[in-house]
């Protein structure tokens, strides 16, 4: 498991609520009406040439936030499974390492998404000596990780 991997869980879930946010506010956007003016002639003689005031919905605008929000919801989809398959590898990840501090600071870190003065808090240290703990077991660890990674085909 490498850092960039575990940064990407955070990276993704941010990612995620963003499109959420994406997709509320092309929902929100109601059916716009849109007004025209056509040209016509009265009903009676002598005829003569009116503008007429139409107003309705614009049918293409709801078309296309219609496809925009499918869109959306398809990326939407395709994240949250990406997130999902990186939550179970980190989570099996951190439930292997075998110092309870370090898999604290992994949890609160990967799992909970708390900032790295959060984690330090928690811990009642700074976030760089939590930072420096994750970066140490990381390159202590690492090589058998991303070797037993890469013999299980991930």
């Amino acid at each position: 498991m490498t850092k960039e991997r575990l940064e990407q869980l955070i990276s993704l879930r941010a990612e995620i609520k963003e499109l959420n946010r994406e997709i509320a506010a092309i929902r929100s956007k109601n059916n716009e009406i849109v007004t025209d003016k056509v040209q016509a002639s009265s009903h009676e003689f002598p005829y003569t040439q009116v503008n007429i005031t139409i107003r309705g919905l614009d049918m293409k605008g709801a078309k296309k936030r219609r496809a925009a929000i499918h869109k959306k919801q398809c990326m939407l989809e395709k994240r949250m499974v990406e997130a999902q398959i990186l939550e179970a590898d980190i989570s099996e990840f951190i439930n292997s390492i075998h110092n309870s501090e370090i898999r604290r600071i992994f949890h609160g870190r990967y799992e909970l998404g708390m900032t790295w003065e959060q984690v330090g808090n928690a811990l009642h240290c700074d976030r760089t000596t939590v930072e420096k703990k994750v970066s140490k077991y990381l390159r202590e660890h690492g090589e058998t990780a991303e070797s037993s990674e890469t013999a299980a085909g991930v």
